[in-house]
């Protein structure tokens, strides 16, 4: 009987700890999202900003991350949206001459959390275009992309 008695003692104090440990695992996690999601705006605002005064025929690719999100660019705004669950993050990038054209429905790109997807930028004379695009034959590399797809 003493055993048994020992056995919910540990059984109760390893339930405590779990549940100690839960929030503080929680919020890095919530924490990594948050990180992730300003992280995506930054990288695709910094690629329009280096891309507008590239010469023609200029292109280079962004991979998504497999998660669930969404990326909308706004080129009258001049501003990255990235939204994942409830973390939303904007970031405005340079407004430049070149005219910015998005061939997505609403400027808006889905993200896939089971397929690797891309964005494929391509600096043309007086404009960028940006659309995207599913992982081609598996791994390429990004000279490669950008051949295949012009």
């Amino acid at each position: 009987m003493e055993e048994f008695n020992w056995l919910i003692i540990t059984l109760i104090i390893l339930l405590l700890l779990v549940v100690v440990s839960i929030d503080p695992v929680y919020n890095a996690a919530q924490e990594a999202m948050r990180t992730n999601v300003q992280l995506i705006a930054s990288d695709i605002a910094g690629i329009i900003n280096a891309m507008s005064p590239a010469r023609a025929d200029t292109c280079t690719n962004y991979e998504l991350p497999k998660m669930e999100c969404s990326v909308t660019i706004d080129p009258d705004l001049g501003e990255v949206k990235v939204t994942s669950g409830k973390y939303e993050y904007y970031k405005y990038y340079i407004k430049t001459d070149t005219s910015v054209y998005i061939e997505a429905p609403d400027n808006t790109f889905a993200c896939d959390k089971d397929r690797n997807m891309y964005l494929y930028f391509l600096k043309t004379d007086g404009s960028l275009n940006i659309k995207t695009y599913l992982e081609l034959n598996g791994d390429m590399e990004e000279a490669d992309l950008c051949g295949v797809l012009r």
